[in-house]
């Protein structure tokens, strides 16, 4: 397989997720590129006709007799732009999620010295989308609970203290309170970081995916969030470099297309080039994380002996 069956040291962790790209490119990146192109497409499309009806009312000159003409018009482009909006987070939430899942069915069974076809990476996501969709929104949903908390309450007490010229105190408190809010999101993050590979692999629902998870990091929790910290920061360098040649493309293209990059089809166009450019990083995190995954089952659980096994069988 690409892992030696024992811990995993962090060189470890990086050689097998660059020896699973190595090894089956056609999956890892031949699905990534296809599923993120028509999330792209999409995601631009969707833009392109809000910034259409955008321009269209802000490029039209109304008389006072016309005002509640204008105002309907500003309130139909306002619905259009959270439509637009709203399309786009579905997409990219679906599209992520799924990808999420084959690449993790992908790199389980490169472990073992096994490379699915595309079809059989499918076919081992499919019947746990419903799970896997779950798994990822639950996980949103608990993650963004402190930041969610945090609004609500610096809300009520500017609403509270409304009119009160001494609110620099509300101020400090709210910017204060900001570190621990930060705190509990990293460390919900962390506990669920695992959650939509357990509802793939282990083939479980999405509640018990999310106690999976939490029961796999406890004990784990520091050294979990050490290497998450080291993957986001060596994929954050390498994306600001892929970043900067797919802007540069992007600008190339949407300047080619419209003289104005700034306007709707500009826009459009260097969207859906960031967003496919960033699908490049996600075979390589999710196969870091599918790792992860291994390792703390070969930690706790001595999941070496199960993969040796199942390895043996492939030969």
């Amino acid at each position: 397989g690409i892992i030696p069956l024992r811990p995993l040291t962090m060189g470890d962790l990086f050689s097998g997720a660059f020896e699973a790209i190595r090894s089956n490119p056609k999956v890892l990146f031949g699905f990534t590129v296809v599923i993120m192109l028509l999330v792209s497409l999409i995601a631009s499309v969707s833009i392109l006709l809000s910034g259409l009806g955008y321009e269209s009312v802000a490029n039209t000159d109304y008389d006072p007799q016309a005002l509640q003409q204008s105002l309907e018009d500003r309130s139909n482009v306002l619905l259009l732009q959270m439509i637009s909006n709203l399309v786009q987070w579905i997409v990219t939430f679906a599209g992520t999620s799924i990808l999420t899942g084959l690449l993790a069915s992908t790199v389980s069974q490169m472990t073992v010295g096994r490379n699915l076809t595309l079809s059989e990476a499918w076919a081992m996501t499919r019947k746990r989308l419903g799970s896997l969709l779950g798994s990822f929104a639950l996980t949103a949903v608990i993650t963004m609970i402190p930041v969610v908390l945090w609004i609500v309450t610096v809300f009520a007490s500017i609403a509270v203290v409304d009119g009160n010229r001494d609110m620099w105190w509300l101020v400090l408190v709210a910017l204060a309170a900001i570190i621990p809010v930060f705190i509990l999101v990293y460390f919900f993050q962390i506990k669920l970081l695992f959650a939509p590979i357990c509802a793939v692999l282990e083939e479980i629902g999405p509640v018990a995916s999310l106690k999976r998870s939490w029961s796999l990091v406890k004990g784990e929790f520091w050294p979990t969030l050490g290497r998450f910290l080291l993957l986001n920061l060596v994929v954050g360098f390498i994306g600001g470099f892929i970043g900067f040649v797919i802007g540069l493309i992007g600008g190339l293209a949407s300047f080619a297309a419209t003289s104005d990059p700034s306007s709707p089809v500009g826009s459009a166009i260097a969207m859906f080039f960031v967003m496919l450019g960033s699908s490049l990083l996600l075979p390589f995190s999710a196969s870091f994380e599918t790792l992860m995954y291994t390792d703390l089952r070969i930690r706790k659980e001595n999941f070496a002996s199960v993969l040796a096994q199942a390895g043996a069988q492939q030969q």
